[in-house]
């Protein structure tokens, strides 16, 4: 049953003073006490939304904009067709885009700059102390300073990459097969922490909780090492949405409750058994 229903998909849902839901065509509608409120449309398909300073920046496939409340600011025009992960600074100056073909788009509002930096397709981005960390699928972490177009690290992971994030204040790498993977500054590597969980389908942020869905069952990272596993049937979702302590999924346009789980029949399982 649905809680939530939009016109059009739910591309996220990120969480300001009230949580946002943001559809793929550019709607945003703030929930307030919740009831949907619209908040701006932006009239471009979504591609990537990120939340820093009470703002929240989103990729177009031809434009950044910067949203505060409903006033709506175009910082950049620039082809982002093929965006696969966005970051931007703590003071909100600089935006960086990493793409399918492993190359960053550093763009400010005076100057922009790319460079290429992986062989396959950068999953995610962290920017931190005027430094990029890139994350690329086949397992290789670059760390290079901003303005820099040459690395100061390379790191190697021999694992699919799922995530890359500020995860408890530290730079962290999650692999499909569930293992994090945590920058030690002593030892300038990422240090390997035991399995938070079996095999990793999805990463869904909720706002600075990460959550890793598996083979339909839905777990939230409590530390690097443990994870609470939620009672709940996760198949078949495409993210999730906080309301108070509650944890609902979204599916395309309509946030809803999670189905219950439907009692064996045994008598149809004996006749499938003969």
């Amino acid at each position: 049953m649905a809680k939530y229903s939009f016109k059009h998909d739910i591309h996220s849902v990120e969480y300001l003073q009230n949580p946002v839901v943001v559809l793929i065509t550019g709607e945003m509608y703030e929930m307030v006490a919740g009831v949907p409120t619209l908040l701006c449309e932006l009239d471009e398909i979504v591609k990537h939304v990120v939340k820093e300073n009470g703002a929240l920046y989103v990729a177009t496939s031809e434009s950044i904009f910067r949203v505060e409340g409903s006033k709506v600011e175009r910082l950049k025009r620039t082809d982002l067709s093929k965006i696969t992960a966005m970051c931007v600074s703590q003071c909100g100056s600089t935006v960086v885009v990493g793409d399918y073909d492993g190359k960053i788009s550093v763009l400010e509002k005076d100057e922009s700059y790319s460079y290429q930096e992986h062989e396959e397709m950068i999953i995610g981005l962290v920017v931190k102390n005027k430094t990029i960390f890139s994350a690329s699928e086949d397992g290789v972490v670059v760390k290079t300073k901003i303005g820099a177009e040459e690395p100061t690290d390379v790191y190697e992971i021999p694992k699919i990459l799922r995530y890359i994030g500020e995860l408890f204040e530290r730079i962290t790498v999650i692999d499909t097969s569930g293992s994090c993977y945590v920058l030690d500054k002593k030892v300038n590597d990422f240090v390997q922490h035991r399995k938070v969980l079996g095999k990793v389908s999805e990463i869904f942020k909720v706002d600075k909780e990460v959550y890793i869905e598996g083979k339909e069952n839905l777990a939230k990272i409590v530390t690097h090492t443990e994870t609470e596993q939620l009672p709940v049937n996760a198949k078949r979702i495409d993210g999730l949405y906080r309301e108070g302590k509650e944890i609902f999924p979204i599916r395309r346009n309509k946030i809803t409750e999670w189905a219950e789980e439907k009692q064996p029949n045994e008598l149809k399982e004996f006749f499938e058994d003969l």
